[in-house]
């Protein structure tokens, strides 16, 4: 589920429906572009709805901000669009893509990267590293592949250049076990490690190269940026937001209440669950939550316009595949029907 809220202010876009918009809701393409496919975040939203509306609600160099902001489609989308950006969420694991999605690398760090890569892959380099313990249902074959490269990462001289390699084993780790039935040899994941490693450099260039044109150089990306690993409730008190602009668009996809959806874990033959992503990243196992304190952190920021009750309609309840969305938080519903749009996908 998306939604989003718009600031009024006068020259502003007006409430019709662009069929472009309408376009991008109904849109099945798959996630794809930019750093988008870094890491497959449970109920992302679609980045081509993302880029539309922020592309039809706010202009450049203005403030976009997403308070549950999960993988980070809305970051990328907004920076690669030219606008300052702000994140929120409560995840360690959103917080850590996030940031990792839309974190330059200069040539030097590229460099370095493609050095370490190629020396880690040579055979001589197994069985170095060291699991203190088993990390629950986690093949104990990958555990030991994945704990070679892990201790590899801290021979990298920058943080942000062990993140990177982090992020590629994170990527790696979705790709040989999450709702997997078959889990591959550690020689094939090596295999699809080095794959990953490449696609996920080209995608940093593909992403930096879109902020240049928009008017973001690479030196500046970081700045146009605000991520912040907290819960939203009282967001509006948040002294680094003193930083950056007053956003005038929100959008963003709210956790999904009594849904069971594993932001956290990850799916082993059928339904065992493991902490896998958090050891990969380097985070302590934890049961990641997410505060449902929209109205709050709306309610901070002056009010907020209607945008179109007719898109309301057609992206929710014409929707064959999905009921009417019904929240159990009954403070969210005044909030919801006045200020923001709901769509499924």
């Amino acid at each position: 589920m998306g939604s989003f809220a718009k600031q009024e202010h006068k020259g502003s876009h007006s409430a019709d429906v662009s069929a472009e918009l309408l376009f991008a809701i109904a849109s099945n393409d798959p996630v794809s572009g930019h750093t988008h496919n870094f890491y497959r975040y449970p109920a992302r939203f679609s980045p081509l709805f993302v880029r539309e509306v922020i592309r039809q609600y706010s202009r450049p160099g203005e403030t976009v901000l997403d308070p549950f902001m999960g993988g980070g489609t809305a970051i990328v989308e907004a920076l690669a669009l030219g606008r300052k950006v702000i994140g929120v969420d409560l995840n360690t694991l959103a917080h850590f893509v996030s940031t990792v999605k839309t974190t330059p690398l200069s040539n030097y760090d590229v460099e370095v990267l493609e050095e370490w890569l190629a020396d880690v892959q040579d055979v001589g380099r197994r069985g170095i590293g060291e699991a203190d313990q088993p990390v629950r249902n986690l093949p104990r074959h990958l555990q030991k592949t994945w704990a070679d490269l892990m201790a590899q990462v801290e021979w990298l001289p920058l943080e942000r250049q062990q993140n990177f390699v982090r992020c590629v084993l994170l990527k790696t780790g979705q790709w040989a076990i999450d709702c997997k039935e078959l889990i591959p040899s550690g020689a094939d994941t090596l295999k699809q490690f080095a794959n990953h490693f490449h696609e996920m450099i080209q995608g940093v260039e593909e992403f930096v190269g879109t902020c240049r044109m928009e008017g973001i150089k690479k030196s500046k990306i970081r700045q146009n940026r605000l991520l912040l690993c907290r819960s939203t409730a009282g967001l509006e008190s948040e002294s680094r937001l003193a930083t950056v602009s007053k956003p005038t668009l929100v959008v963003t996809s709210p956790p999904y209440p009594a849904v069971h959806i594993l932001y956290h874990r990850w799916q082993v033959q059928g339904r065992r669950e493991t902490p896998a992503p958090y050891w990969l990243t380097a985070f302590q196992y934890e049961m990641a939550r997410s505060s449902l304190s929209l109205y709050s952190l709306v309610s901070g920021f002056s009010s907020f316009a209607p945008i179109s009750s007719s898109l309301a309609s057609y992206s929710v309840d014409s929707c064959p595949r999905y009921p009417r969305y019904t929240s159990p938080f009954p403070e969210l519903g005044p909030l919801l029907k006045r200020a923001a749009l709901l769509v499924r996908g």
